[in-house]
């Protein structure tokens, strides 16, 4: 049922109101034991185009490539942006997975582990909002078959860094855009009873009775006791007013 004219054009419109640009810590391992030279390379050069497609698109994204040149301490770098950007993105990769799993080698990427452990942590002291700040990013080459099955529950979208089309479900989820906003809530419709309506319920509630009349009285046949014969004429009785009452309704709908 649509909702009336006037109803419509009272509903609050939030289409088009600025958005406050959150801030997106983006976890990424920068390479894998079997990887070659050329493809960590290019692995780089898809997490760095991913970042800064992300802040031209309105997101404060942050990753460890801003601060190359930079003297930075890395053992804290990464646990602290987990803990303070509102949403953690995770750009999935079978390195990525090794080091959230622990199967990595003890000498390779420490800085992912780290933040890997900051998310688990995370889990550990608040779940609903672990479940709301992390986000798992799959670009075109990376299969799901890598996503860690504890890491299944988490948001999951695919973004290609090279399409910026392709961006739009990730920047509707971290700027809360859903594509399909909640409608308000109108008024309860009141509509009319069908005609008879109560006649015919109340039709039902007396043959039902007979129903159960019957049903008593074929209880009693055998028994010959005193009580059981009192029961039986309170029963004749009961069951011929409820015809009575059935004669009169079936009058009334006449």
């Amino acid at each position: 049922m649509a909702l009336p004219v006037e109803q419509l054009e009272s509903a609050p419109v939030t289409v088009g109101e600025p958005v406050e640009p959150p801030t997106a810590f983006v976890s990424w391992a920068h390479s894998h034991s079997t990887w070659t030279r050329e493809q960590a390379s290019d692995w780089e050069s898809q997490v760095a185009a991913f970042v800064a497609l992300l802040r031209l698109l309105g997101i404060r994204g942050e990753v460890d490539l801003f601060h190359l040149d930079e003297p930075v301490d890395w053992t804290r770098y990464g646990p602290h942006q987990v803990e303070s950007a509102k949403y953690t993105l995770i750009v999935m990769s079978r390195a990525w997975a090794e080091r959230w799993s622990g199967t990595n080698p003890p000498r390779e990427g420490a800085g992912a582990a780290a933040e890997a452990d900051a998310l688990k942590g995370l889990f550990t002291r608040d779940q609903e909002a672990w479940q709301r700040r992390a986000v798992v990013v799959m670009f075109p080459d990376v299969e799901s078959s890598v996503v860690p099955p504890d890491l299944q529950r988490v948001s999951r979208v695919s973004v290609d860094p090279s399409d910026p089309d392709s961006f739009e479900p990730l920047i509707r989820m971290l700027t809360e855009q859903p594509r399909y906003p909640k409608p308000p809530v109108g008024e309860v419709p009141v509509f009319d009873v069908a005609a008879g309506y109560e006649a015919t319920t109340t039709l039902v509630t007396l043959r039902s009775r007979l129903d159960e009349i019957a049903k008593r009285k074929k209880q009693l046949e055998r028994q010959t006791s005193r009580s059981a014969n009192d029961e039986r004429e309170k029963l004749e009785m009961s069951e011929a007013v409820t015809r009575g009452f059935i004669d009169a309704e079936l009058t009334i709908e006449d």
